[in-house]
């Protein structure tokens, strides 16, 4: 603060004070000093000259600021003047003539809590004659001198000057800064030119203000008129932790920030909206400075700039703000140029695409080879680093089917990994918007699935759902992992209409697909049809059927059963075929889950013309039964089935099997058309299961005894045909024992031919008692058994005989008593392996012991003191 001047005498002259005030006047406007220090000598001159206890000085023009008190009682006036400066400035309406030029007591102002010593302060506008601008207050308490007007008039003069001071230097100011306006818009109007990309010129345009403002963050804000979004989209930031980008704020067409900046108005700290969106950007921080310019053109808003600095020293003029205000304008005109270039360019474009999706669809009617060729078109067109297409099959499965394209493996696999696959996943587009675009993925909170977009390392991502009518069924995925990229609203749109494409691409396909899949079924009941009818092995026809039929409908394992019985549920056999070894897990197909059972055994409950239409199907098998604590459990755990289907085998209204497929790999909901595929094998697999029935039905009563259950003559000369030419082909050995029931005649004649048939009928048992599973036995005629032993020695065969014979004795009859039998055998290597000879040699002994008494067992080997055995007449001929 300048020297004091001395205090002139009191009984001076209102003349007096004229003729000094306008002295100094001249000598300051003489001197070398700028327009503050003009105004501080000034002050200090008129409070010394008219006895004022305090006179403060708030002022702020030409970039400068004057907060000056000299006070004659202390600070504490200065505190209290500091105090009630921000309501005073508020009153005071520059339009209004009673404040220019004017001392208005404090007192007529709205103040609270004043002091009686403020009762005695006035307060002086400091205004701009022509722009009706405030520069600041003049705060004069209990001046001395200036009860009389004269001496209000001389004080008037003075703050009149000085407001005059402060209009000149502003008006020298505004032409300095016009011409450097100008020089600023010509350069950043060469910067900009030739510029048709967004970011670059949002770029440049943020460099420039960061430049020439001086503030430690510039944020470039996207208006996304159809999202109704504020999207951080660039920023020059001062400090890393400054960084808001992609930050993203909801705000309708009717949000007051959104009407101003419609309104073409650049906004400041001082409005309380903006004071509130600050604190949406910015948390608790309180900035210094945060002002908003709205980049618009023809009344489109395409975005806004965001001033912000939190430095105490910081401060943005008015005049700065109408440059700053000026560039913004030349950047909508930039941004408006650079849109309606990437129209036209996306339009060439989107004309280029389409037209080879189209030539895509014409040439390819499989949905794999849309899938892949519509993730590289795209993704190659778009300039991403990867592309991938799904598709969702069933409801509950998510994505099943997908190809990604990418630039290397390693994007592949991060596309992969995207957490789409979920119905909560926020990177799924909103049903109705039918897209979603984010330019900075990474700066999001998208909760659980944060970690795992977090590895992706994903930057940018765009997507656009497919449809089938009112269902999506699938997403079409863009990933930018190299740096961030701002979406535009044309490669929104492009892509849109690109899925449009795909769309009926894949429709064409799944029609295709169906008409090959009908074919395919089609010709598999032809084949299970054919076998039927020309195959008698059913494990042959079954086998295959359940082969092909799980390979058409793609599952993981599919095998049909036969049933002996329902209840208690007894399996007869399983025909299973495996698509996928890795899954045979303890042949999965032998057990009988506790659900099918219950399925099963409840079908005898229905009428006999549903059995047929009752299938089970359960699309999440572990889901349902997920608290499974006891022996499903561990098998379900086992066998890794998720989705199951069941069908019955129905023959004749009686269930005598089922058609069971699992899916190992994931959730399936079958279709209708695949539930009546595999009605149709398990109908088709139920008449094989008859046929078979029948045919062994009728081959057991061509090779059977009718009476006994043993195999008839003929089966056994057949066997004894193919065991005797085994035996010669492999060197092994064969023997044949031929049994004559005693007293046969004489049971008939005593107790008649019922009690005769009962004897056989014993007899027949024992037999089958007394010999092995792989021997074959038979009634050879009348009151004579047969038995054909392979692999059996004479030796062997002769004690065998001996054990028929032993029991048979023991076997005793409450009317005729024990049975008693005349037996005969013969074997190799004794004999040789010749059919003919070993059943003659058989029946020769058999009639031996016959002639030698009964009840007795004779071997071949007795023959051979007999010479020949063409010379021998013991033949039943000649008995």
């Amino acid at each position: 603060m300048e020297k004091e001047h001395s205090k002139p005498e009191s009984n001076k002259s209102n003349k007096d004070f004229k003729s000094i005030l306008l002295n100094k006047i001249l000598e300051l406007q003489g001197s070398s000093l700028d327009a503050k220090e003009q105004i501080v000598t000034l002050i200090n001159f008129v409070q010394s000259l008219l006895e004022i206890e305090t006179i403060a000085v708030y002022a702020n023009f030409v970039n400068q600021e004057i907060n000056l008190v000299n006070s004659k009682s202390g600070a504490k006036q200065h505190a209290l003047l500091g105090a009630m400066l921000e309501t005073i400035a508020e009153q005071i309406d520059a339009s209004q003539t009673k404040y220019h030029n004017s001392l208005i007591p404090l007192s007529e102002l709205n103040v609270k809590k004043l002091s009686e010593a403020d009762l005695n302060t006035y307060v002086y506008p400091i205004l701009s004659s022509n722009t009706k601008q405030l520069y600041g207050i003049v705060l004069i308490t209990n001046p001395k001198l200036i009860n009389l007007d004269e001496e209000k008039k001389i004080l008037l003069f003075v703050l009149n000057y000085i407001s005059k001071i402060m209009e000149e230097a502003d008006l020298g100011n505004q032409v300095l800064t016009k011409d450097y306006r100008l020089k600023l818009l010509s350069k950043l109007s060469n910067s900009l030119r030739g510029i048709l990309k967004p970011e670059k010129a949002i770029e440049i345009v943020l460099r420039e203000l960061y430049n020439f403002l001086k503030l430690e963050d510039i944020y470039f804000v996207k208006w996304a008129s159809q999202e109704r979004r504020l999207e951080i989209a660039q920023e020059i930031v001062l400090e890393k932790n400054h960084s808001l980008k992609g930050f993203t704020h909801k705000a309708s067409s009717k949000n007051p920030i959104v009407k101003l900046l419609y309104k073409n108005q650049y906004l400041t700290y001082r409005n309380k909206n903006i004071r509130k969106i600050s604190r949406v950007f910015l948390g608790s921080k309180q900035p210094s400075v945060f002002c908003i310019l709205p980049v618009l053109i023809r009344n489109e808003l395409l975005g806004s700039i965001i001033l912000v600095s939190s430095s105490p020293f910081s401060s943005v003029s008015n005049e700065d703000l109408r440059i700053a205000q000026d560039i913004a304008g030349q950047l909508a005109v930039i941004l408006n140029q650079a849109n309606l270039y990437e129209e036209s360019l996306s339009t060439a474009q989107r004309e280029f695409l389409l037209n080879s999706i189209t030539t895509m669809i014409r040439d390819t009617l499989e949905v794999e080879g849309v899938l892949e060729k519509t993730a590289r078109e795209v993704g190659q067109v778009f300039g991403v680093n990867a592309c991938g297409a799904f598709l969702q099959k069933e409801a509950e499965s998510g994505f099943t089917e997908k190809s990604i394209w990418a630039t290397n493996e390693e994007y592949k696999n991060k596309v992969a990994l995207l957490p789409i696959n979920t119905v909560d996943s926020p990177l799924l587009p909103d049903p109705i918007a039918q897209s979603i675009a984010i330019p900075d993925l990474l700066s999001h909170n998208f909760g659980k699935h944060q970690e795992l977009i977090n590895k992706t390392d994903c930057k940018s991502y765009l997507a656009c759902s497919l449809n089938k009518g009112n269902k999506t069924i699938g997403i079409l995925v863009l990933a930018h992992f190299e740096q961030q990229r701002l979406w535009t609203s044309s490669e929104v749109q492009l892509l849109e209409a690109i899925t449009d494409q795909v769309e009926m691409a894949l429709s064409q396909a799944e029609l295709y697909q169906h008409v090959q899949q009908t074919e395919r079924q089609m010709n598999l009941l032809h084949q299970v049809s054919t076998a039927i009818r020309d195959s008698l092995d059913l494990s042959t026809v079954m086998a295959r059927a359940a082969h092909d039929l799980g390979e058409t409908l793609g599952v993981s394992r599919c095998f049909i059963r036969r049933l002996r019985s329902i209840n208690p549920l007894t399996v007869l056999a399983t025909e299973q075929e495996y698509l996928n070894k890795e899954q045979n897990i303890d042949k999965a197909a032998d057990l009988i889950l506790e659900f099918e059972q219950e399925w099963l055994e409840s079908l005898n409950k229905l009428p006999d013309v549903d059995r047929a239409n009752s299938t089970l199907h359960i699309t999440d098998v572990p889901g349902r039964y997920k608290n499974s604590k006891n022996l499903l459990g561990i098998i379900l755990e086992t066998i890794k089935i998720k989705s199951f289907l069941g069908v019955p085998l129905v023959a004749a209204g009686q269930v005598i099997g089922s058609l069971c497929i699992h899916q190992c790999d994931r959730n399936r909901r079958f279709t209708q058309n695949e539930i009546e595929f595999a009605k149709r094998v398990a109908s088709e697999a139920s008449v094989a299961v008859l046929n078979a029935d029948l045919f062994t039905k009728v081959q057991y009563q061509a090779q059977r005894d009718s009476l006994t259950g043993l195999f008839n003559h003929a089966y056994f000369l057949t066997a004894l045909h193919h065991e005797t030419e085994r035996a010669k082909r492999t060197g092994s050995d064969l023997s044949v024992i031929m049994i004559d029931l005693d007293h046969l005649k004489s049971i008939n004649d005593k107790y008649g031919h019922k009690a005769g048939d009962e004897a056989i009928t014993l007899v027949a048992g024992k037999l089958t008692q007394c010999l092995r599973q792989m021997d074959i036995v038979a009634r050879y005629g009348g009151d004579e058994f047969s038995a054909l032993l392979p692999e059996t020695k004479l030796e062997a065969a002769e004690i065998i005989a001996k054990r028929i014979l032993d029991t048979l004795n023991r076997t005793i009859h409450p009317q005729w008593g024990p049975l008693n039998a005349s037996i005969g055998v013969s074997g190799t290597p004794h004999e040789e392996r010749n059919k003919e000879a070993i059943m003659k040699l058989a029946d020769d002994t058999m009639y031996i012991s016959k002639k030698e008494g009964r009840n007795r067992v004779t071997s071949s080997r007795i023959l051979d003191n007999l010479g020949s055995i063409d010379q021998k007449p013991i033949s039943r001929e000649k008995e």
